[in-house]
């Protein structure tokens, strides 16, 4: 049996490695699954889940920009019968900003609209 100094330190030198280890994975780790709402794809993937959603709307194409962060993709999207047109979320716009399913929702269904 480790005498109890031991096993603190082990503790104390294993929980900080272990911790900043999670929260690198969490928000670094390029998981492409698409229920993995967090992370590198999180933003991506809800807003595909959301467009996914929306009876009216296909999915064509999509475009990412890889970086050390997602920061621009677009989905090409079309209504039956009618246009493809692009929905953008480009770093530095609004709608790259949104984080609520229903924000979202809005603004694919303005861009929609139009078209």
């Amino acid at each position: 049996m480790k005498p109890p100094i031991k096993r603190l330190l082990i503790w104390v030198i294993a929980a900080p490695i272990v911790a900043v280890a999670t929260l690198w994975a969490y928000s670094s780790v390029p998981i492409t699954a698409p229920w993995a709402e967090f992370g590198y794809y999180g933003h991506f993937n809800q807003v595909q889940r959301i467009i996914r959603s929306m009876p009216d709307l296909e999915i064509v194409h999509h475009w990412q920009h890889h970086d050390v962060a997602m920061e621009d993709f677009t989905f090409t999207v079309a209504k039956p019968g009618g246009p493809s047109f692009d929905i953008y979320f480009w770093e530095d716009t609004p709608q790259m900003k949104l984080s609520k399913d229903a924000d979202i929702t809005k603004y694919i269904l303005r861009v929609a609209a139009s078209y």
